[in-house]
């Protein structure tokens, strides 16, 4: 089991392994999943950008220059 932790004025929290998210979202192109985001899109970015995004065209595109 993994350690709890407090925060303040939040309920405890539980370590988790630090994800990976693409580099782009700091400065993502005009196409990129995170360049609108909207309610109906929040899954996707989270899965595509926040995930997997090694297998994103966009990305697989951007890092063979």
């Amino acid at each position: 089991m993994q350690p709890e932790r407090s925060h303040p004025g939040s309920a405890k929290c539980v370590d988790t392994h630090a994800v990976q998210i693409c580099k782009f979202v700091r400065e993502p192109f005009h196409e990129c999943h995170c360049m609108s985001i909207s309610s109906a899109n929040i899954p996707k970015i989270i899965a595509v950008c926040g995930g997997r995004f090694r297998s994103c065209p966009i990305y697989r595109r951007e890092t063979q220059k």
